[in-house]
Order: C-alpha cells, then sequence, then structure tokens
C-alpha cells in the first residue's frame, strides 16, 4: 500500500511541477521516487541555502529572470553567465 501512495504522489508531483514554468528547472534533476540524496549528507549552510532557494524557486537563475531584462532575451539566450562569461570586445 506505501508502494502504491508513493507512486501516486509522484506522479502528481511531477504533473503538477510540469505544469508551473517556475519548476522547469526542478523538474530537470528531480526523482520524485526516491529521497533526496542531500538530506543525509553533511552540507555547508551555503550548500543548503541553495538548494532550498532552487526548491522553492527563487534562486535567481539566468533562465528565470532573463524574461525581465530589456531587451527580452529569448529563451536559448538565456544561458548561465558564470558557465558562459559574455565575451567582452576588444577596443
Amino acid at each position: 500500500m506505501k508502494a502504491t501512495f508513493t507512486s501516486m504522489q509522484s506522479e502528481y508531483l511531477s504533473g503538477e511541477c510540469a505544469q508551473k514554468p517556475k519548476l522547469r528547472t526542478l523538474m530537470t534533476f528531480k526523482d520524485f521516487c526516491t529521497t533526496p540524496s542531500y538530506i543525509s549528507k553533511p552540507l555547508t549552510f551555503v550548500q543548503r541555502k541553495f538548494i532550498a532557494k532552487i526548491r522553492l524557486g527563487c534562486l535567481e537563475l539566468r533562465i528565470e529572470t532573463g524574461c525581465y531584462t530589456h531587451p527580452r532575451l529569448p529563451e536559448e539566450g538565456r544561458i548561465c553567465q558564470i558557465c558562459h562569461p559574455p565575451k567582452e570586445t576588444m577596443v
């Protein structure tokens, strides 16, 4: 019975998250069937803070904040500025 309820809840949560655009980043790595590994690992305060921000949907990710820039960035142009810093022009 526990496995049945767990699978039903997993399907429900993944369906609900798929309908909300703020949770699309969470859906790329969240597995609703298993307990997250970060729960049992000793993490620093900063690591726990960023995981909580991702889960709450309030981490300022470029994919989410790029729609508020002027001019508005297309979705495929909203890449991480830390991993891919903008190229500076030579003067």
